[in-house]
């Protein structure tokens, strides 16, 4: 079987973060015998092999005709941008035009209105024309494309939660959807819980969105004892703001944000000197970085929000409680309880067991096939 994948960025030698969640799936579509070609809208051709899977790079009105040769088209964030040969949205009118069958998995933003991302809206002149075009242009057309999906092939959704937030959005009802969570590496992320590190907590967050409330992060931290650390793993413009909260809270001297992004084979070996791993969010369709931390055996912390009951329950497979003061009474009684410890991070991992990606790729490719 042919298949196209096509999203608006992917992995390569020299930037192997864009979107490694869709090279993840490639792969383990290319191992069980599937014909995969990587496509992602560019102003320039180029053609290039990542880990066994073909990638071409091209204007979209040039993908919107090679696309024509497969057999299904699988769509992850390819957005709808007001750029020429980068736009999408030719390639969505080929696909419609043709009737090719077509799956798209939803993620968030590709339906989501700006308004949804309020935390992070700067009112200025750039943030209102966006928030028009999201509108009145981008949310419209979707809106077309995914009723002809409905019909086409289908929609695969990491969550009940992101479904509902899609015909929310969209304001449609769809049918044909599958809930399937992006597939955890649990071989990768294997089990290597630390009781004795309990208190040293890790946070791996981009600083460029209050989306991943980092903030609440710190704000927990300030609610724990002394003994309690604070470790974050990011880049972003809101490191000083963050810097400027930990000083106002005096948690400055048990907190470390180190500015670079760590290399994803390398996580688990970052993760093995933690025990708590805080993944506070505004907005989650899943959470993958934080199923991956409940693999790996720490215990993990999270908001009561959006997706994320559907993956943490409270005081079973994690901490997941938005009252930060119950959060911190919880995570100190697990820190001195080592079977309440052990019960938890085994519970986590059992349940990651599920959806890790041996399982999540079989699940994908008997909808897709």
């Amino acid at each position: 079987m042919k298949m196209a994948v096509i999203s608006s960025r992917y992995p390569s030698k020299g930037n192997i973060y864009s979107h490694m969640w869709v090279h993840a799936r490639a792969k383990e579509f290319v191992k069980n015998g599937v014909e995969v070609c990587v496509f992602v809208p560019s102003k320039t051709i180029e053609e290039y092999s990542f880990e066994g899977v073909q990638v071409i790079k091209a204007p979209d009105f040039d993908i919107a005709k090679r696309i024509l040769n497969f057999q299904v088209v699988y769509i992850h964030l390819l957005s709808i941008y007001p750029y020429p040969k980068l736009s999408g949205w030719p390639i969505y009118k080929s696909i419609i035009k043709n009737k090719i069958r077509c799956f798209m998995y939803l993620h968030g933003s590709e339906v989501q209105s700006t308004e949804r991302y309020s935390f992070d809206d700067e009112k200025n002149f750039y943030s209102l024309a966006v928030k028009y075009y999201k509108r009145y242009i981008f949310l419209p057309r979707m809106r077309m494309f995914c009723q002809y999906v409905d019909q086409s092939g289908g929609f695969l959704s990491p969550s009940v939660w992101m479904r509902q937030e899609a015909e929310s959005e969209l304001k449609i009802s769809l049918k044909n959807v599958s809930i399937c969570p992006n597939g955890i590496d649990t071989e990768l992320f294997d089990f290597m819980p630390k009781f004795e590190n309990v208190n040293k907590m890790l946070c791996i967050r981009p600083l460029s969105s209050r989306k991943y409330a980092v903030d609440t992060a710190i704000e927990l931290l300030a609610l724990l004892p002394e003994h309690f650390t604070l470790d974050i793993y990011g880049k972003g413009h809101l490191k000083e703001e963050l810097l400027t909260l930990a000083r106002k809270l005096n948690v400055e001297n048990r907190l470390k944000i180190t500015e670079e992004f760590i290399d994803r084979v390398e996580i688990p070996r970052l993760m093995s000197n933690y025990g708590t791993f805080l993944a506070t969010t505004r907005m989650d369709a899943q959470g993958v970085i934080m199923c991956e931390a409940m693999s790996a055996g720490l215990i993990t912390v999270s908001s009561n929000n959006t997706a994320i009951p559907e993956f943490v329950k409270d005081m079973e497979t994690g901490l997941c409680e938005d009252n930060l003061s119950i959060v911190a009474k919880n995570l100190v009684l697990i820190s001195t309880d080592k079977a309440q410890f052990d019960y938890i991070t085994q519970a986590s991992r059992a349940f990651i067991q599920t959806i890790n990606i041996k399982n999540m790729t079989e699940k994908e490719l008997s909808i897709l096939i």
